[in-house]
């Protein structure tokens, strides 16, 4: 009978001891979870701000790519009217030259 009584005892301990692992590893799968929830919140938070960044960027190379298409244009523009500009004082001197050519016959 005292044999039976240290077995049980024995037992019980070892299933508390059962126990009580299962609920300290319980608790640190609760706490693990825990972390990762907040690691995918921020995780959620860097995409979102990554997100916003790369549409902002896209944003201003459309902005900027229409600045420089206009100034390509308003440069293209510019060398038109100094080629008229520089057909017409051509033009110009060469009426002078004939005309001064003219007077002195």
């Amino acid at each position: 009978v005292v044999v039976v009584v240290v077995v049980i005892i024995i037992l019980v301990g070892f299933v508390a001891s059962v126990v009580g692992r299962e609920q300290g590893l319980s608790t640190k799968v609760t706490q693990l979870e825990s972390a990762l929830s907040k690691v995918q919140i921020e995780c959620d938070y860097y995409k979102t701000e990554t997100t916003k960044a790369r549409n902002t960027f896209k944003e201003y190379k459309v902005v900027t790519d229409a600045k420089v298409a206009q100034m390509a244009e308003d440069l293209r523009k510019s060398e038109d009217r100094m080629q008229e500009l520089d057909d017409q004082l051509f033009k110009m001197q060469y009426r002078n030259a004939v005309e001064v050519d003219s007077d002195m016959d």
